[in-house]
């Protein structure tokens, strides 16, 4: 599922990847580099604060079906809730969220929550306030505990539809995950990663921030995955590397023919 959004945050991530390799290569421009940033997102957050004060405009929209515990919380402003949409015991879905017809949210699930993102100036660290949202189609199961961050500047982080989310999952700011997903508790899925259709996520996964996953993905259970991956590819390990190779890997060590380091 590609959006406008994921575009941009292709191309963002290559101009930043390439200006982080001149200033790795380059000590002065790296001071330099690091306090540009600082004092750039240091400017930044007072206008996020002003942004943010528009969500008051827009009042939240709760479809009649819709059934939302008594202990859940759902803001005031800039909230749409569809038809036959289900919020567990103390979920939470703060501003400029939006859930499609028939979203179920577990027991303490946070919806639109701040994402991490802190920078320093001088002795200071400070966070960057986020004034994008989050997008939920429709069909999505989100189990208990688990969480989404909103996106950092517009657009949304974005479930696709039929998608299920187990326990203690958290999926970064500005995340686009494509329909029929399935993410097994307590995996992680850093910021800006996109992700195609029908990938399975065994549990205890972790996928670092800015990659992209493609359609028909596997990965193994407790996988680090700092690479793209391709249509239909199966990865697993630590750092992840396609499953074929990584069980040749074990096999290999389990007879005796791979030499480790003491």
């Amino acid at each position: 599922m590609q959006t406008p959004l994921a575009g941009h945050i292709q191309m963002k991530s290559a101009i930043i990847s390439k200006l982080e390799d001149f200033v790795r290569s380059h000590e002065s421009a790296k001071k330099a580099y690091l306090l540009l940033v600082g004092i750039m997102y240091r400017m930044r957050n007072p206008f996020a604060r002003v942004r943010r004060l528009t969500w008051r405009l827009s009042t939240t929209q709760v479809s009649e079906t819709a059934r939302i515990h008594p202990s859940a919380y759902v803001s005031r402003f800039k909230v749409r809730i569809g038809p036959d949409c289900v919020i567990g015991p103390h979920a939470v879905v703060y501003e400029n969220s939006i859930l499609d017809d028939k979203v179920d949210l577990g027991a303490g699930c946070v919806v639109g929550s701040e994402g991490f993102v802190c920078r320093t100036l001088g002795k200071k660290v400070f966070p960057v306030l986020h004034t994008g949202g989050v997008h939920i189609h429709r069909k999505v199961r989100i189990q208990s505990q688990s969480c989404v961050d909103r996106s950092t500047r517009g657009g949304y982080t974005e479930i696709g539809e039929e998608s299920c989310i187990g326990e203690q999952v958290h999926v970064a700011h500005n995340v686009t995950l494509g329909r029929r997903c399935q993410i097994e508790p307590q995996s992680m899925i850093a910021g800006h990663v996109i992700m195609g259709d029908n990938v399975r996520i065994s549990r205890n996964v972790s996928v670092s921030d800015s990659l992209k996953i493609g359609s028909q993905v596997m990965i193994g259970p407790g996988a680090v995955v700092t690479r793209n991956a391709r249509d239909g590819e199966s990865l697993s390990g630590n750092f992840a590397i396609e499953s074929a190779k990584h069980h040749d890997f074990v096999k290999s060590a389990e007879r005796g023919e791979v030499e480790f380091l003491p």
